[in-house]
């Protein structure tokens, strides 16, 4: 981020100085968190449910701060410091962030999507890795507090800012959307991921399309058009924006796209994925073959699939693209594959929906070995009156992939169950129902035999990591 003066911040927030420090030194730096403080920084005193960051203004000038954005002056400690009044905070560290990308000279790529968000993401970063600076969301900072802080804290050297947009309802893609202005925008998939607060599937489209509203002139729409509705948007929209076509399948037509990217001969091993792709640009066409992800699982294929297309159209070459691919890392507790004593444990305790449980299931079962499967689940949240069937399609899902054993501690688990006694009648005792954590954990440690594999899997709010570390503390 470029130095703004006192005056160019008051006038970014639509703010007022109603204190003037004697430093009157730009700001190098805006923080929201009073730990984090170096002499010169601006502190902005974010306000949520559980905080108010006007009780930590006092640590924050004691930390060598000499800048404050408040909404309440009324009770700032003494000190030689400057304040910047404003109506709502959150709203002015937003218009800061979205000066910083406008006064900026990196490109932004901004990824939404109802899965695979950050592995994409991910694969994007790494995709650009070779020769340029790119910086990226870290963490999951990709709501309306952590985007503005990815774009303020990204480097004025930087060639590129991967950025990760999340929401919860319609109109919060269009915020961040506007904020970060991207010169490339990715959709993943239109999946059921908050459908119990949109209401159906469409409005989710409706929903993470809106990040096309930020797009800048001559920008790049890129769409997994595996999704059939990407697909059809894909043709709706290729007269109006620049778009990228990325599928695994059979694509009738090319949708009128300035970029094609064509994914092949997926194989995916253990802890690796290998597959090949056809690529078209501008007119020009080449292959990419045997291109080699250390991540497993078909569906990441597709998100780096994504990755290609973002980097090819940025100018990156093909040797540089399956490069930077070698250093991709999986983010948190993503499918992290965990051996412990000859049994191998699919650590995807992230979060859960429809899509990426199915997206798990097919690597629990992935490669040619004959040792059993197990599936621990816990529930998928948030799917309002879609739920019951969901979970039946998932435990029917679980049956067609001869899943040997599913340990379920939920008040979902009887339609897992259910679903999956709807594709093998025969099999009741395949699935195992608990009413608390420790019986499910004590049973699953007495079950695990020398070869199993294990997937751990659900919502964030049934907090399946702990079944993943007692697990692995047990195993050692």
């Amino acid at each position: 981020m470029k130095e703004y003066s006192p005056s160019e911040i008051a006038e970014i927030t639509n703010g007022a100085i109603v204190r003037q420090g004697t430093d009157g030194l730009p700001v190098r730096r805006v923080v929201t968190d009073s730990r984090n403080i170096a002499s010169g920084d601006l502190f902005v005193a974010l306000t949520g449910e559980k905080y108010n960051g006007h009780d930590f203004v006092a640590d924050a000038i004691a930390g060598g701060c000499k800048m404050i954005c408040v909404r309440d002056s009324g009770k700032l400690p003494e000190g030689d410091y400057t304040v910047v009044l404003v109506d709502d905070t959150l709203d002015a560290y937003q218009k800061i962030a979205a000066r910083a990308r406008q006064d900026s000279t990196y490109k932004v790529i901004a990824v939404t999507g109802s899965v695979g968000k950050t592995s994409t993401r991910e694969f994007i970063a790494s995709a650009l890795s070779e020769g340029t600076i790119v910086h990226k969301t870290s963490q999951n900072f990709n709501n309306e507090i952590g985007l503005p802080k990815t774009l303020i804290e990204t480097p004025d050297n930087a060639d590129f800012c991967v950025v990760e947009l999340a929401m919860r309802a319609e109109g919060q893609i269009r915020e961040l959307t506007l904020i970060a202005r991207p010169d490339i925008a990715v959709i993943t998939n239109i999946g059921l991921a908050h459908v119990g607060i949109l209401g159906s599937r469409e409005a989710i489209f409706r929903a993470k399309t809106e990040i096309v509203e930020g797009l800048k002139p001559g920008g790049l729409v890129v769409l997994n058009c595996d999704d059939p509705m990407l697909r059809r948007y894909a043709g709706k929209i290729s007269g109006k924006y620049n778009t990228a076509v990325v599928y695994t399948g059979v694509m009738k037509d090319d949708l009128n796209a300035s970029v094609i990217v064509r994914g092949y001969d997926i194989r995916s091993g253990a802890d690796h994925t290998l597959f090949s792709a056809e690529v078209y640009l501008n007119g020009r066409s080449f292959s990419m073959n045997d291109i080699r992800i250390p991540a497993p699982g078909a569906h990441n294929a597709s998100n780096a699939l994504l990755g290609i297309a973002a980097a090819v159209w940025s100018g990156a070459d093909p040797d540089g693209i399956r490069k930077g691919f070698g250093t991709y890392l999986a983010v948190g507790n993503r499918q992290r594959i965990i051996n412990r004593n000859g049994i191998t444990i699919i650590d995807d305790t992230y979060n859960a929906g429809p899509e990426s449980m199915k997206a798990a299931i097919n690597l629990l079962v992935s490669g040619n070995d004959k040792n059993r499967k197990i599936a621990v689940l816990g529930g998928m949240l948030e799917l309002g009156d879609h739920s019951r069937k969901a979970h039946n399609d998932i435990g029917k899902f679980c049956a067609e992939k001869s899943i040997d054993l599913i340990f379920v501690q939920t008040p979902e688990g009887q339609w897992y169950k259910d679903g999956f006694l709807t594709a093998d009648h025969s099999a009741e005792a395949s699935v195992r129902l608990f009413s608390c954590r420790d019986e499910l954990i004590n049973d699953l440690e007495n079950e695990l035999c020398y070869g199993d594999k294990v997937l751990i899997k659900g919502s964030r709010g049934f907090k399946m990591e702990e079944i993943t570390a007692r697990l692995v503390n047990n195993k050692e």
